[in-house]
């Protein structure tokens, strides 16, 4: 069962897939990247469970495509922790995910939906229009929480840690 997806046609790191139509899956239990460029064979390039795991429930990628960051909307609930997490993965390669340390927020709240604006809102994938110019700034990723409202996590650099300014 796939809970959500982001479609793109990637231009990422991973240079094998150059062009092609990549799917990021949020199935429950793994995160699911999938070559959908032929409709009619649809290839899995890489099903990636992940340490926390409870509900794996949407994710967005970064406007470099290098990393996704993870809603699991039960991990505080049924996986007993007590601050929301958002989970990062370094899909540079895209057979290869690779789970980097998990923000942990300063609240307890249960984390629902994020989005990380960049090149797919400024060319205007995704059935939208291109924003161009008035795109907001590609440095931030926007996370809404049930209890907890809105937070905004600057992304600028993931490896050495996000922080949340807003």
């Amino acid at each position: 069962y796939t809970h959500d997806a982001q479609c793109l046609t990637y231009d990422g790191p991973d240079t094998n897939y150059t062009g092609k139509e990549i799917c990021f899956a949020y199935n429950e239990d793994t995160v699911t990247i999938w070559d959908v460029t032929d409709k009619l064979s649809p290839v899995i390039i890489s099903k990636t469970s992940y340490e926390g795991v409870a509900y794996t429930h949407q994710g967005w990628i970064t406007d470099d495509m290098r990393y996704i960051l993870v809603d699991d909307e039960l991990d505080e609930v049924d996986g007993g922790l007590n601050r929301t997490h958002t989970y990062v993965f370094d899909v540079s390669n895209l057979a290869n995910p690779v789970q980097k340390p998990t923000f942990i927020h300063a609240d307890d709240s249960i984390d629902h939906n994020l989005y990380v604006w960049g090149s797919i809102h400024k060319r205007g994938w995704g059935g939208n229009a291109a924003m161009g110019s008035s795109a907001p700034d590609l440095k931030y990723a926007y996370l809404s929480n049930y209890a907890a409202g809105l937070r905004v996590l600057d992304v600028t650099d993931i490896e050495t840690g996000m922080n949340e300014v807003g």
